[in-house]
């Protein structure tokens, strides 16, 4: 699969739009694992959605392990790279479903994004420019991507320490397939389905206040409070890259952009 086309548009408003054969994806220039909204061509439907690292593997963290080795996640609570790299590889997302593509391609530079920190971090010199191209060349095709992992589990297979890497190996997934089997938070839920139904009015990538006027609806001051207000849970979900609609040039796609 090629890498998805990036389309900056809004003037400065933050947010690239990913052009897809049936669906776009409006997602923040700066965020690696922000929060998206998805715009399905083929039913005019628009769904909002986050990673689950934002979300809910973070419980990874709370467990108790015997040591650091055993823990999916480092001491900054970043997925390890090992961990991401299966994660890409078990396809979790549905085929033929519009954006699936582009989300299995974002796990696959997410993993090759988090070998490059961990490998930087231990040698405490900068990858080279030549073999962050190549990682790319890699993560931008699936093909690749699964050559290069059956290489990877492989060389863990014939490592003197197999079983135990294996072992590990098994018990991070267990973990992760009983988070993504958890329900999300109500208000995580409540603004997912904000984002979406301002959009749908908008035709497109809504403001920030029409956002807010819809999460908050008959929510009491008591309901917005303690990290349920409308931006906090904003930030929690990576979606501050949404325009705040200043007067002057639209800040999200026009009409005519949606087919």
């Amino acid at each position: 699969m090629k890498k998805p086309s990036t389309n900056p548009i809004g003037g400065g408003s933050g947010f690239v739009i990913n052009h897809m054969a049936d669906c776009w994806i409006a997602i923040g220039e700066a965020e690696h694992h922000g929060g998206i909204l998805l715009y399905n061509k083929l039913t005019g439907t628009y769904h909002a959605w986050v990673c689950e690292q934002i979300t809910t593997f973070p419980k990874l963290a709370q467990a108790p392990y015997k040591n650091t080795d055993d823990s999916p996640v480092d001491e900054n609570h970043n997925l390890k790279a090992d961990f991401v790299m299966l994660l890409a590889l078990r396809k979790r997302f549905k085929e033929h479903v519009p954006g699936s593509q582009f989300v299995a391609w974002s796990w696959r530079k997410r993993a090759f994004l988090q070998r490059r920190s961990e490998i930087e971090a231990k040698t405490g010199k900068p990858l080279s420019k030549n073999n962050w191209a190549h990682c790319m060349r890699i993560a931008n095709s699936e093909e690749l991507f699964e050559e290069y992992a059956a290489k990877w589990l492989a060389n863990i297979v014939c490592d003197v320490r197999a079983s135990e890497t294996l072992g590990r190996f098994s018990k991070w997934l267990e973990k992760a397939e009983d988070i993504e089997n958890e329900e999300l938070p109500a208000h995580y839920s409540k603004f997912f389905a904000a984002v979406e139904s301002a959009a749908m009015e908008a035709r497109g990538v809504p403001e920030k206040k029409a956002v807010q006027a819809i999460y908050e609806k008959g929510m009491s001051a008591n309901q917005l409070g303690k990290g349920h207000g409308f931006r906090d849970v904003m930030r929690q979900l990576k979606f501050e890259w949404l325009p705040a609609g200043k007067r002057g040039r639209a800040q999200h796609p026009k009409k005519s952009g949606i087919r």
